[in-house]
Order: structure tokens, then C-alpha cells, then sequence
């Protein structure tokens, strides 16, 4: 989780590229560990970085399959902050 809020960080101070250097660290570990709701977790980040650079359409993509996640867990907070 600490790549996911150091990516938080980067974000806020629209340090874009950094941003997302550190959030692909988190997802990568969290789908290492098969962590599902941290990688729901970094998709939603990761459609918040792109959302911010104007690459909306792939902002969608995250978006929609951090969705999909928190449906599949059964995360009503997690789906909710997806949509």
C-alpha cells in the first residue's frame, strides 16, 4: 500500500510520470500476491493518473476493470470510490 500512496502523493503535486512509476510498482506487487482488492486498488489509481494526463480513454479501461473487481469481491465502499 505504501506504492499506492506514494503514487497518491505524486499525483497531487502532478508529478505525473512518478506517479505512475510508483503505482505500477503496487500493482505489479499486489498482483504478485494476488492481492485483488490492491490491484482493484492501483486500477483506480492508475485511472486517476491517466484521467489527469488526458488519456481518458484508458482512464475508462481502469476504471471499468477496477469495477468489475469490486463486483466480483462483493466491495460496495470500492465500487462505490470506482465510480
Amino acid at each position: 500500500m505504501c506504492c499506492h500512496n506514494v503514487a497518491a502523493s505524486f499525483r497531487s503535486l502532478s508529478r505525473y510520470p512518478k506517479a505512475n512509476e510508483c503505482n505500477q510498482e503496487a500493482l505489479s506487487i499486489a498482483s504478485k500476491i494476488e492481492d485483488i482488492v490492491g490491484k482493484a486498488d492501483s486500477l483506480l489509481m492508475q485511472g486517476h493518473i491517466l484521467y489527469s494526463i488526458s488519456s481518458c480513454v484508458k482512464a475508462k479501461e481502469c476504471y471499468e476493470e477496477a469495477i468489475a473487481i469490486s463486483k466480483e469481491i462483493g466491495d460496495r465502499d470500492l465500487q462505490a470510490n470506482c465510480c
